[in-house]
């Protein structure tokens, strides 16, 4: 950049009074600055044109040739406050012609206070320029026009001298990385195109963007991109997933440009080995006007809606169905690989998915609507606006090959764990998918989104939270799933049914825990104290008989002893020594009482009968003494519960000759101080 300085044109044959040089405030009140623009000081100059006596008339303030060697934006700031205020008008000089209002021409009364203005000079880089201010006074005194810090200040513009990389300053014109205060500039030029390749953490970002006409600017899955100003896209923003995670893109301003937004989506086909054909995903679309093509509906893939009033789910075989946002969608794939929603613009400002429906009052399954993150990065449960809607959200997870749920409740922010990567937070990914259910005695209801409620959040896919005190997470497993349930105590919590309780959301053909609260079934009970509740009932979900296992993840229940029971085989197990229950049912289905939690129980009287039972087996003899006991009952039961054998005994010793298969079973002695279990192993 070369020639920058400026004077007033020639008074009486080029305009009719020049722009002075001031401080501290022009002579007459109620017009002009009292202050400079930066650092806003007294004592700082400014340009002015003084209005009094000088009713309608124009100053002219124009630079000498400007020769711009890169691309150029020129700023200054301008006060035009009083009641009589006239016009500032702003022109450039290219090729020997007068350009007139290169930007629009600022008229009347803009108060007492100082703004900015930016030229776009983009369009005369390697030229030479000149720039004038046109001053025009209005009809009375209270016209004065103050102008003040001009600025050139060169464009960071992207020349892909080295690499693809963003974050590397040799990329630049300038040879510095954007920040939030640069605008950006991106052509179709260099060959080697943008691509944000820096995590959340160290977010990439700029403060305007312009993409210009087959340019691309790309952000890299598990990457972020912020715009803390305005879109231009006359191009291709694509942001990009794979199996590792998906990107983020937030933008702070408007969006605007004829150019291509897209958003990839990374997803497991049904067809692969080892999947089953019923891997279905819940999704969203991030993106203005894409459509059910963006899932390859015409070539095999599956795209259906939710109707929670008729309960059904009606296939989408349209391609040109537009997607809409903030609605949530079941799809299932082919294939595995990545979907892309192609469409005008990202989905941004005030988003809603309202009309949500609960068709009955009683029925366990009703109220559940399929929502959505309507946008290309994380939303926060905990932030969304909801109306007669329960806090509570239900994702599809799966375990490998197997498909469930997770719950997340937004009161005590509690999630759990059925994805076996860590508990569930209000972190919503982009493109994601999710249940949510309308209030039991309300029949319609709203999920609100803004922009606000986003964030890059973890761009793993799969959001994790921290331990909580006052709970237990209790898993059922078999070898092919497991499924959590989470019990908290909470002082601000109800005995009944309140907002830190969360429904149970029922999968197929895999063990289920659960709990229940009066009518409500529940996978996330929150209860007052353990002294209210000493003890809660755990009911199981079986999808066939078979062999199982409980297990206590986490009990971070302070001062009491746990004891998982099983009402069944009359055995108690304290869960703070061992936390895994291998258990068989000889049945499958719904079994709503067989197991228990109990809190606070003493441990004496378990141990005063442990001390004076002995048990023990050979072959198929099983011995049981008694010491200073002189009556009980003995069980011997197989691992489906079945009492194989009992017998009454009033004798300090007992053989028992049994005359079952071999294998591992249980014997269970009951005397006056309690009762005593042991496995054991028949030959």
């Amino acid at each position: 950049l070369s020639g920058s300085s400026w004077s007033n044109l020639s008074n009486g044959t080029e305009d009719a009074i020049d722009w002075r040089l001031d401080e501290g405030g022009t002579p007459s009140a109620n017009t002009g600055p009292s202050v400079d623009f930066n650092p806003g000081s007294a004592t700082g100059n400014y340009l002015y044109l003084e209005a009094s006596s000088c009713f309608n008339t124009e100053g002219i303030l124009e630079s000498q040739c400007i020769t711009l060697d890169s691309v150029y934006d020129f700023s200054f700031a301008y006060h035009m406050y009083g009641a009589d205020m006239g016009e500032l008008h702003i022109d450039v000089q290219h090729n020997g012609v007068w350009v007139q209002d290169v930007v629009s021409a600022i008229s009347g009364d803009q108060t007492n206070v100082w703004f900015t203005k930016v030229v776009d000079l983009s369009a005369y880089t390697g030229s030479t320029i000149k720039l004038r201010f046109r001053g025009i006074t209005g009809p009375g005194f209270t016209s004065d026009v103050a102008i003040d810090d001009f600025k050139f200040t060169p464009r960071h513009y992207w020349t892909g001298a080295v690499s693809t990389d963003w974050s590397l300053a040799g990329n630049w014109n300038r040879a510095t990385v954007p920040t939030a205060t640069d605008d950006v500039y991106i052509t179709s030029t260099p060959t080697n195109q943008p691509h944000i390749t820096t995590p959340a953490a160290s977010l990439a970002t700029c403060a305007n963007i312009n993409v210009g006409a087959s340019a691309t600017l790309t952000v890299d899955a598990g990457k972020a991109f912020t715009v803390e100003g305005d879109v231009t896209n006359d191009g291709t923003i694509l942001v990009k997933a794979d199996v590792t995670g998906i990107g983020s893109f937030i933008d702070n301003g408007t969006i605007a440009g004829a150019g291509s937004f897209k958003m990839e989506q990374y997803l497991t086909g049904s067809n692969n080995a080892g999947t089953p054909n019923g891997l279905f995903y819940y999704v969203s679309n991030p993106v203005v006007g894409a459509t059910a093509s963006s899932y390859g509906v015409a070539s095999g893939n599956k795209l259906w809606s939710a109707d929670e009033v008729s309960q059904n789910y009606p296939q989408i075989t349209n391609g040109a169905t537009v997607l809409n946002p903030a609605q949530g969608y079941v799809a299932r794939m082919g294939s595995t690989g990545v979907l892309i929603f192609t469409g005008t613009s990202f989905n941004t400002g005030n988003q809603s998915a309202s009309g949500l429906t609960r068709t009955g009052t009683t029925e366990t399954n009703r109220g559940y609507n399929l929502v959505g993150n309507p946008y290309p990065s994380t939303v926060n449960w905990d932030d969304v606006d909801t109306t007669n809607l329960y806090g509570t959200i239900w994702y599809r997870t799966n375990q490998g090959s197997t498909m469930l749920y997770d719950t997340y409740n937004g009161v005590s922010g509690l999630g759990t764990n059925n994805n076996l990567s860590g508990a569930v937070t209000g972190d919503i990914p982009p493109t994601q998918g999710f249940w949510v259910r309308v209030k039991n005695d309300e029949s319609t209801a709203s999920v609100n989104f803004t922009n606000a409620m986003r964030s890059h959040g973890t761009l793993s896919g799969i959001y994790r939270m921290a331990a909580e005190e006052g709970t237990v997470r209790m898993t059922l497993s078999n070898s092919t799933a497991s499924d959590e349930a989470i019990l908290l105590f909470n002082e601000n919590a109800s005995d009944d049914f309140d907002v830190y309780d969360s429904h149970k959301f029922w999968a197929s053909n895999i063990p289920q825990l659960y709990m229940n609260e009066a009518t409500d079934t529940l996978v996330i009970n929150g209860l007052y104290s353990t002294s209210t509740n000493p003890v809660v009932d755990l009911g199981v979900k079986l999808p066939l008989a078979g062999s199982y296992v409980l297990n206590a993840t986490e009990i971070t229940v302070v001062d009491e002893n746990v004891f998982l029971e099983d009402r069944l085989l009359s055995i108690f197990q304290d869960l703070n020594l061992e936390s895994s229950y291998a258990f068989s049912s000889s049945v499958g289905g719904n079994i709503p009482n067989r197991f228990a939690l109990h809190f606070g129980m003493a441990v004496t009287g378990l141990e005063d009968a442990g001390s004076n039972v002995g048990i023990y087996s050979h072959g198929k003899q099983v011995t049981v003494l008694l010491n200073e006991i002189s009556a009980g009952t003995i069980d011997v039961l197989d691992m489906a519960g079945r009492v194989v054998h009992t017998q009454n005994v009033n004798s300090e010793r007992t053989t028992i000759e049994l005359s079952t298969a071999s294998g591992i079973y249980l014997v269970r002695v009951e005397t006056a101080n309690g009762t005593i279990t042991k496995k054991i192993s028949i030959q």
